[in-house]
């Protein structure tokens, strides 16, 4: 991971993992992103040491936003592997952006529709 985190953040992210191994693959960018997630609640004073690993998220809504967030990136990495996508990372954040191949397959694909 790129930044060190509270021991007990990284308890909670590896048990939320075990739970959700099924729905995600849970990657280093992932971890680092729900590392991140936690954290924020615990600066918040919306999460503790002591809080069940099933109430971090505050609603099934927050959850499914954070597998959607999942899948997307899942999504982008294998655009990354096909060379249609390529990411710019600034340490803070990510930014994703058309290859010149994803933008002649983009183009062929305007052309079929």
């Amino acid at each position: 991971m790129k930044k060190t985190y509270q021991p007990f953040i990284i308890k909670k992210v590896n048990e939320i993992l075990e739970i959700l191994k099924d729905d995600i693959n849970p990657s280093e960018h992932i971890k680092e992103r729900l590392c991140m997630i936690l954290t924020k609640k615990f600066i918040d004073g919306n999460l503790s040491a002591e809080d069940d690993v099933r109430m971090v998220f505050d609603s099934e809504e927050e959850l499914l936003r954070f597998v959607n967030e999942c899948y997307t990136y899942e999504s982008l990495v294998s655009l990354m592997e096909k060379g249609f996508v390529n990411v710019y990372d600034d340490d803070d954040d990510e930014l994703f952006f058309l290859t010149e191949k994803g933008k002649q397959y983009v183009e062929k694909m305007k052309k079929n529709v």
